[in-house]
């Protein structure tokens, strides 16, 4: 329901807890998912992950007429952490947007070249 390949209810009933473990091919964020009958808790370094998966389960729950309570637990440094996984991607692609911004005059530059070549 929330995460792709993840059954709505532990593979093996026999099971008292069954555990995922997600890791973004993006961020290199993690998600860690834990459930059992009744039961089920999901820890995540990025607190966008954790917002998606309460809004999806509140959305689900509201739906099929069920009460679900939820615990969030934000620890300080968990911004700064997913701020510095962001960070690098950022400085790429600011880079590339330069790179790009200079195509065009440099374009420019080389046909006023060979207009003068060809003029001279």
């Amino acid at each position: 329901m929330c995460v792709p390949e993840l059954p709505a209810r532990p593979a093996n009933a026999n099971l008292n807890n069954t555990s995922y473990f997600y890791k973004s091919t993006f961020l290199n964020t993690i998600l860690i998912a834990n459930y059992s009958k009744g039961h089920a808790s999901f820890k995540s370094d990025s607190l966008a992950t954790i917002s998606v998966l309460r809004d999806t389960i509140s959305r689900e729950a509201t739906a099929r007429v069920m009460q679900v309570q939820m615990n969030v637990e934000v620890k300080n440094d968990s911004h700064g952490h997913v701020l510095s996984l962001i960070h690098p991607k950022l400085a790429f692609q600011m880079g590339l947007s330069k790179q790009v911004r200079l195509i065009e005059p440099l374009r420019e530059i080389l046909l006023q070249e060979e207009s003068s070549l060809i003029d001279g």
